[in-house]
């Protein structure tokens, strides 16, 4: 996954690199599983099912994107919020003074339980 941060200050850049990375003319052969994004996903469903690689390989293509497409489109693999601020606030600096993970375990779990409820989740 490639992600950007609206703090960049070159934020064509971004967008530039961003595109490339995932529909870029090596991205098809670079990346290891189904891309998000369309025309690299159909891409590279056409290379997987040309490799012989799968059985029914005349039926892989159609299978997946299907199934891709049936997804239930609130569901995600990642969070609606960045993890990195938590560990780059608590656990590293902990860390850099010589403390444990398991020192400051329940101030990163508040942390993300924070995080989580500002971004709309329930916490339970």
């Amino acid at each position: 996954m490639w992600y950007g941060s609206s703090h960049s200050t070159n934020l064509d850049a971004v967008a530039t690199f961003l595109e490339y990375a995932v529909s870029g003319p090596k991205s098809v052969e670079l990346i290891t599983g189904l891309p998000a994004y369309a025309a690299t996903a159909s891409d590279w469903l056409d290379a997987q099912a040309a490799s012989g690689y799968w059985a029914n390989s005349d039926t892989f293509k159609d299978v997946v994107d299907t199934a891709a497409n049936s997804i239930w489109p609130d569901w995600g693999a990642t969070l609606s919020f960045s993890s990195e601020p938590a560990w780059a606030e608590i656990v590293a600096p902990a860390l850099a003074d010589g403390k444990t993970i398991s020192s400051v375990a329940d101030a990163w779990e508040e942390r993300y339980k924070n995080d989580a409820q500002v971004n709309g989740y329930k916490v339970k």
